[in-house]
């Protein structure tokens, strides 16, 4: 006796155009060329599969890119990346309080950041029980918190984030997804389980057709 999941149109945004330059050049070449500053010299990060080209494409269009060495690099500042833009926004014009998945650290770490001032805490790998047990409880518990960054590798199993019966959780928005199809439906089931008396609305972000 659940109620519905309502899957909208996927929020759509315009990318910048070092973001669209990189995003063409990944998809073609399975390889992009970074912006030059502030490193002095180019350098190229490369995709060395189709999945990992898949994953690169994200990313590019996320605002940053995990280089070859695995760090993440910034192709636009937090303050002008427009999936931000668009996931903010997104956040202030729901309902009641947001999950919102990602996947990469940098990511997890930029989206507590910026909804920090809307009542936020985070769900993230290296967190002991403790930490968890209370974050969560705030979550359901706390009206002044509106809203969970949640690590998908961390928070697609095993937690309810439900809110409060007057602050339900009726949103998930998707800020990343991975390529597996048991965590996107594990992270769907997280507000959309037993206790739930609201459908779910779910929000991916598309920054290319």
């Amino acid at each position: 006796d659940l109620p519905e999941q309502i899957y909208p149109t996927p929020l759509e945004f315009e990318m910048s155009g070092v973001q669209l330059r990189m995003y063409r050049e990944m998809q073609i070449e399975f390889a992009a060329s970074l912006p030059a500053t502030p490193e002095p010299d180019e350098e190229v990060v490369y995709a060395r599969h189709i999945a990992n080209s898949f994953e690169k494409l994200i990313q590019i269009s996320r605002g940053f890119v995990i280089d070859n060495e695995g760090r993440a690099r910034e192709i636009v500042a937090v303050k002008d990346n427009p999936a931000l833009r668009t996931a903010r926004a997104a956040v202030e014009g729901s309902v009641g309080k947001v999950i919102v998945f990602a996947c990469h650290s940098y990511t997890v770490d930029m989206l507590s950041e910026a909804f920090r001032d809307m009542g936020c805490v985070t769900l993230r790998g290296g967190m002991d029980e403790a930490d968890v047990e209370a974050c969560k409880l705030a979550f359901n518990q706390d009206p002044a918190v509106r809203v969970i960054v949640a690590q998908t590798s961390v928070g697609s199993k095993g937690h309810t984030l439900i809110g409060t019966v007057d602050h339900r959780c009726s949103t998930t928005l998707f800020f990343e997804n991975t390529f597996s199809l048991e965590q996107r439906i594990q992270a769907e089931s997280r507000n959309h389980r037993f206790g739930s008396d609201r459908g779910v609305v779910y929000l991916d972000l598309a920054g290319s057709s």
